[in-house]
């Protein structure tokens, strides 16, 4: 570069200087968010020059960060401030600097990489920023950076001295045509005039900020619409495919011909769906699958790029890169003990052990796991600092299905999870690689019970991951959700998601933790008093319950009952027509009786014996009702007085009510628009029920007398879902 035309004025502290480009360069195209610095191949990363080089510059990371050139980028994206990487095999320096990578020097091995995650909007210049429509420019979604408040402090590695006419001058190493420079001792101030870098520093170092609209002496930092960086997958020639080399599928991507690398790029930023780019000179494929790009294969002229960094959606989410970093409250300083419970090695020997313990805990926001024991944290985490050994999680309350970033391998059916052994040929089908619930389908008690009536669904074009998210914390009673792009299922089935199955393109995930105890008994714990419009409340003395266990047993055995409360007054029940609900009084646990279960979903089903087509009228006593729960009633009455009531059938429309009496109950069913099948089961733990074993008359008493021994049967074998595929 060459410096004309300098011209000075000084005035008192205060130098002009203008520079002039008499010379430019013509880049290639940049692939992704990182650039090469000088070539980048033997090249390590240096300041202002070559022999620029400070540990406060960047931070080291090792372990799986190092693995690879991607892995080095995805924790540059994931670092606030990044201004690129220095890779070699088994470190990965991350480069925070506020002047960024302005040097390399020569040397064997390494790699230097520029980060810059700047996209033209529209693939253009000359184009001014915009929310929702061109016409959408709410002075909310951006904060205004005049040229005097663009104020760099400089080290002098930053810029030489030299003389003009006996007057001094500060020459800035970076290219600015624009400077104002404030001396102050050995210390320079930059306020540039046309500080498009600048904008773009400020813009990396301003929380929230997602991109910037730039002219001249103004620098707007955007924080409405998300700026996700590009990151090639693969190398050249790629394109892209779903969770291996033969997964795809139209319903992955929209095609656009006929587009510039940029077009195609501000094509994907603008599509909130959009999960990366598969670019040729005669195609854009902006994809949209919701699992995200997994994977390449083989295509000359394409490149695959992916948008972000590739994250497992799980509850636990990395705080500042996690690794090598101790969780704080709202800033570096902020820690307490009060902020966290404190579990020993012992108490929590891995982090999947520290992760359930936080599961467990309501009040849980993140974990600090190492090898001294697990800090549960009831303070939100915000941030972390720099502590080697350590890990930091923030917490969601989503958490995947079918294990996390390793390989689950389950029985038959698969909600028995155990440690089994398989002859080498089983192995594939038996543990298969499985993201957090990454190309899963949700399912109920086992991988293909997935009725209509366990969710409901919401399809939108613009309908996001997150929006999904957000549709299920607000239903009550949501237990997790199944997505895919475009569409939401907002699963509320009792027994919550306890199996999933494979699906490309779909994402399964559980609202927070899940215990196959809570859905054994009849009674559904809710926070508060019960009470209810209709109910009645009935008091029974400690002479007749003197425990919760013998106030449920009492509710049960009491035709119409609702729910039941226990306390230091005695047991209190509630009957009546309608549904019971709880309602505030601190310290009190409402229990609601609801003994009745959907069979194969319940809704559009009508009851069977053995097989869809056993339907005998020796099997159930035909009655009318006036509702579901008037033909509930009936069978819980008649359960009462001859203990025969295995369930009922009841028709919405004609208000038929058939209550089944066959020995071997409620075994299949069939399907049937306006009908409703439910099983009766009024169990109630025993002792708590939890790792319990029945016994007779005393702890002792096992005699084969008291029991029958049946084969176990799960999921709807005989229903019309074992004869063909269940389509979601």
């Amino acid at each position: 570069m060459e410096i004309r035309n300098v011209a000075a004025r000084t005035n008192k502290a205060v130098t002009l200087v203008q520079r002039r480009l008499t010379a430019s360069v013509h880049s290639g195209q940049h692939i992704d968010a990182f650039e090469a610095v000088e070539g980048g191949t033997d090249r390590v990363c240096r300041g202002s020059s070559v022999s620029d080089d400070d540990n406060s510059y960047y931070v080291v990371h090792g372990g799986s960060t190092a693995g690879s050139l991607e892995a080095c980028k995805n924790a540059c994206v994931d670092t606030p401030g990044c201004r690129g990487v220095e890779f070699r095999p088994g470190r990965c320096e991350v480069w925070t600097r506020v002047g960024g990578i302005q040097a390399a020097a020569v040397t064997t091995g390494p790699v230097c990489l520029r980060y810059v995650p700047f996209v033209l909007a529209e693939g253009k210049l000359d184009r001014a920023c915009r929310g929702g429509s061109v016409s959408d420019n709410n002075p909310a979604f951006y904060e205004i950076m005049s040229a005097s408040s663009l104020e760099v402090d400089l080290q002098k590695t930053d810029y030489h001295m030299q003389t003009l006419n006996n007057t001094f001058l500060a020459v800035l190493v970076e290219e600015a045509a624009q400077c104002y420079l404030s001396l102050t001792g050995n210390r320079v101030f930059l306020r540039a005039a046309f500080p498009w870098k600048a904008c773009q520093d400020l813009c990396l170092g301003f929380s929230g900020c997602w991109g910037i609209e730039f002219s001249g002496t103004r620098c707007e930092i955007w924080t409405r619409q998300p700026l996700a960086p590009f990151v090639q997958l693969d190398g050249s020639d790629r394109a892209c495919r779903g969770r291996d080399d033969s997964d795809i599928e139209p319903s992955f991507y929209s095609s656009h011909p006929a587009l510039s690398m940029e077009a195609c790029k501000s094509l994907c930023a603008q599509s909130p769906l959009c999960q990366g780019i598969e670019f040729s000179s005669t195609d854009c494929k902006i994809w949209t699958r919701a699992s995200g790009i997994q994977a390449t294969a083989p295509l000359p002229g394409a490149v695959c790029l992916r948008s972000g960094t590739a994250g497992v959606p799980d509850a636990f989410l990395k705080v500042d890169g996690g690794i090598d970093r101790a969780c704080r409250g709202q800033s570096a300083s902020d820690w307490s003990p009060s902020y966290f419970t404190y579990f020993s090695a012992a108490q929590a020997p891995t982090l999947d052990d520290c992760k359930a313990r936080c599961l467990a805990d309501i009040a849980c926001k993140g974990i600090d796991f190492s090898a001294n024991g697990c800090n549960v944290w009831n303070r939100a985490v915000t941030t972390s600092i720099s502590f080697t050994g350590s890990t930091c999680l923030s917490y969601e309350p989503f958490v995947g299905i079918d294990g996390g970033e390793r390989r689950g391998c389950f029985g038959d059916p698969p909600y028995q999870i155990a440690t089994l052994t398989f002859a080498a040929s089983e192995i594939a089908d038996r543990c298969k690689l499985v993201g957090g619930g990454l190309d899963r389908a949700c399912g109920g008690m086992g991988p293909t019970d997935a009725w209509p009536s366990y969710y409901t669904l919401t399809s939108s074009e613009s309908l996001s991951l997150a929006s999904c998210k957000t549709l299920c914390v607000s239903t009550v009673s949501c237990r997790g959700i199944q997505y895919s792009a475009g569409s939401c299922q907002v699963w509320t089935r009792r027994g919550g998601i306890q199996a999933s199955q494979d699906q490309s393109g779909s994402l399964c995930l559980r609202l927070g933790s899940w215990d196959t105890w809570e859905d054994a008994s009849s009674f559904i714990s809710m926070e508060g008093t019960c009470g209810g419009q209709g109910l009645i409340e009935r008091f029974h003395g400690h002479e007749m319950a003197s425990s919760l266990q013998e106030c449920e047993i009492r509710c049960a055995s009491i035709p119409g009952c609702r729910g039941a409360v226990f306390g230091a007054a005695g047991c209190r029940t509630w009957h009546g027509s309608g549904k019971v609900e709880a309602s505030a009084e601190p310290g009190t646990t409402c229990h609601s009786f609801e003994p009745f279960r959907d069979v194969d979903g319940g809704v559009g089903r009508a009851c069977r014996g053995a097989t869809l087509t056993d339907l005998q009228d020796s099997y159930y006593s035909k009655s009318s009702a006036s509702s579901l729960e008037d033909c509930q009633d009936q069978c819980a009455r008649l359960s009462e007085t001859t203990g025969t009531c295995k369930g009922i059938s009841f028709d919405t429309a004609s208000g038929a009510c058939r209550l089944w009496t066959r020995p071997s109950g409620i075994e299949a069913t069939a399907t049937a628009s306006t009908w409703v099948c439910q099983r009766y089961e009024p169990f109630v733990p025993l002792d708590g029920g939890r790792n319990r074993a029945c016994r007779g008359q005393h702890s002792q008493d096992t005699s084969a007398l008291n029991l029958v021994t049946v084969a176990a049967k799960f999921g709807p074998e005989t229903s019309e879902q074992a004869l063909k595929p269940l389509v979601l």
